[in-house]
């Protein structure tokens, strides 16, 4: 048994050649290094969150309250904890069905119904039922590095919440029901592929319903944490959008790497972002 893994250890290492490999468990894929400019911020720049009264967030309350979900959660990290181990549940993963509308409110109507859907969806109901629970939370959308060419799906969906009590942006993956940590501090999605890339001893995944080993889900995920991008504006009833420089989103890029334009496998050109390189710009403290 033990020659057996050792061919398999050998024979996935000769697939990176000379790349520079991770290890988990028996989980081996290739380690991105990446740095962003820490000091730097675009003036004028805002990323806008709900601040007043949402008459859809009201709804959505009302319809799917989460009381009895949060009750005895003292703390906002074991309150969103709850949040996503309810969004997790709601229905089972299913990459080829689309939901036909994208808000929280109707895509749990539809789910109830039998209806499974893909990551986006579970991301769209989290942030939803964050932010009717008090919370700024938005849908993160995760890209490879080699996104324009990829032959395969070049992306994946998860939500980022801040966490007023620890003053810090966090990553949750509402698909696999995750939320990683850092020696017990919760991590943003950067923070989460250094740790990664480190291969950090302190590095775990918190979840109420585990659905996966920690390892399989670094495997899964890590490639997808290179461009990160998200809305500039994440109201929810309001006429006039946010946008800086005529763009209405904001990818972050690692420093030395191309501007992502084009996606060859959904034949998408991306022209609605602007890009930074900024972890000020886009992890700034919601106001």
């Amino acid at each position: 048994m033990k020659n057996i893994s050792f061919l398999i250890a050998v024979s996935l290492l000769s697939l990176f050649a000379c790349k520079p490999v991770l290890q988990f468990e028996e989980i081996y894929f290739e380690s991105n290094v990446v740095a962003y400019d820490s000091e730097n911020k675009n003036e004028g720049l805002r990323i806008e969150y709900q601040t007043e009264t949402s008459e859809y967030l009201n709804k959505l309350k009302e319809e799917y309250p989460l009381n009895e979900v949060l009750e005895k959660a003292d703390s906002d990290l074991q309150k969103v904890l709850k949040i996503l181990d309810w969004t997790s549940s709601r229905w089972k993963h299913n990459g080829n069905n689309s939901p036909k509308s994208n808000d929280g409110l109707s895509i749990l109507k539809e789910a109830e119904t039998g209806a499974e859907f893909p990551c986006f969806a579970f991301a769209i109901v989290l942030k939803d039922q964050l932010n009717a629970n008090g919370f700024k939370a938005r849908t993160i959308y995760l890209k490879t590095k080699n996104a324009r060419k990829s032959k395969y799906p070049p992306g994946h969906v998860a939500t980022e919440v801040y966490l007023n009590d620890l003053g810090k942006w966090v990553f949750m993956d509402a698909q696999f029901n995750v939320l990683p940590v850092l020696d017990q501090q919760p991590l943003n999605a950067v923070e989460f592929q250094k740790a990664i890339t480190l291969q950090s001893p302190g590095l775990k995944l918190l979840s109420l319903s585990p659905m996966l080993r920690d390892a399989e889900y670094y495997g899964f995920v890590y490639p997808y944490l290179y461009y990160l991008d998200t809305s500039l504006d994440h109201r929810y009833e309001n006429e006039t959008r946010t946008s800086f420089e005529g763009k209405t989103a904001i990818m972050l890029v690692p420093l030395g790497a191309k501007e992502l334009r084009r996606i060859n496998f959904w034949n998408m050109d991306i022209d609605h972002c602007f890009y930074s390189h900024s972890l000020r710009d886009f992890y700034a403290r919601p106001i």
